[in-house]
């Protein structure tokens, strides 16, 4: 690993210079969408809803800018750029990849070498977050051993970051303090450590799309509600396009309580799934900094009362029982297009070092 960029294969991250890094006393991991560019949360939200303040890394930036006493360190991984471009010299994603220029418009797209266009210890994006994990944010000569750790998982991506953490959680427990998350679709039922379970009741937090207002508690898992009710999924597969929109009707207030893993609230608008955090960074920012962190070793989620709206206010139900909700309107997706994020944004870039340089 080096701040420098290297020759050979490599991903680069995001982080706050390593001589800030080690004194921090908070510090904050940011786990982003799988396809995504890194430092840009949102395509669709950097273009048209709220510019580089809401879809990328700065508008983060310039909410912790306003920390006066002990701010928080940074670290962004970059699970989106994990193949190697020998013709470009650097990290893509898979759409800018598929995206590379060809001889002509019916040639296929470049052929993906693993010896040349794989980084080592890189290769997936549960290959990445072990490495990140181990190597800089676990990593002692960059963060300090008693440093306050807040991880943060974007939809695609909170679901790699949630499995990754449940494999390895004896090696992580004792270094997180809180964990938030946008649009998991990982079930309560595939979380096999039981003592990573408990932290997600516990000490985790999640957000969805839905019309609700602001931090309206949507559900909460089975652990922390008794009696099992029936239930209903919102995600689709880990996989599912980010655009893809998946909101809570103003009175599903008891939708799929047995299958999340955390305590879930509503960002307060129907958007697609990868606008989210744009909305609500600075509400994670907020639990973390000022709730959690009063009392970080023994913090526990307060209880919490599932949003209903009152009588009068509910939506008029249809004929089939269900609830009228406005349709998505058509728009850009989210795909990744590699728009050219800046890695200075934090100060420093660091670079996994891969293998040797070689064609494509």
């Amino acid at each position: 690993m080096t701040a420098t960029q290297p020759s050979h294969p490599n991903v680069p991250i995001l982080m706050t210079p390593s001589g800030i890094l080690r004194h921090s006393h908070r510090v904050i991991f940011i786990w982003n969408e799988v396809a995504q560019d890194l430092g840009i949360w949102s395509w669709r939200a950097l273009d048209h809803e709220g510019g580089a303040l809401s879809g990328t890394v700065r508008g983060l930036l310039k909410e912790l800018e306003n920390i006066q006493n002990d701010p928080p360190g940074v670290i962004i991984a970059n699970p989106g750029q994990l193949l190697y471009s020998n013709r470009l010299g650097r990290a893509v994603t898979l759409q800018t990849w598929n995206n590379l220029p060809r001889e002509s418009a019916v040639h296929p797209t470049p052929k993906v070498d693993p010896k040349w266009n794989l980084i080592p210890g890189n290769k997936t994006p549960e290959e990445h977050a072990r490495f990140v994990f181990d190597n800089v944010v676990l990593n002692p000569d960059l963060v300090a051993r008693n440093a306050e750790i807040y991880v943060v998982g974007l939809g695609t991506g909170a679901d790699v970051l949630v499995q990754v953490m449940n494999s390895n959680w004896p090696a992580y427990s004792s270094r997180i303090s809180a964990l938030g998350l946008t649009t998991p679709s990982v079930q309560l039922e595939q979380i096999t450590n039981q003592d990573f379970k408990t932290f997600l009741i516990e000490r985790s937090r999640s957000w969805d799309a839905s019309s609700t207002p602001l931090d309206a508690c949507l559900a909460l898992p089975e652990a922390s509600i008794g009696p099992a009710i029936e239930t209903t999924t919102v995600a689709e597969a880990s996989n599912a396009n980010s655009d893809q929109k998946m909101g809570f009707s103003p009175e599903d207030h008891n939708v799929f309580q047995q299958s999340i893993i955390c305590p879930t609230f509503s960002c307060g608008q129907e958007v697609v799934n990868g606008s989210i955090f744009s909305l609500v960074y600075p509400r994670i920012l907020s639990w973390f900094l000022n709730e959690v962190a009063a009392n970080a070793r023994t913090y526990k989620n307060p209880s919490f009362d599932i949003f209903q709206f009152p009588k009068n206010e509910e939506p008029a139900a249809r004929s089939d029982g269900l609830t009228e909700v406005e349709a998505a309107e058509p728009g850009a997706g989210d795909g990744a297009l590699d728009g050219g994020a800046e890695t200075s944004v934090l100060g420093e870039s660091i670079v996994p070092n891969g293998g040797q340089s070689g064609p494509s």
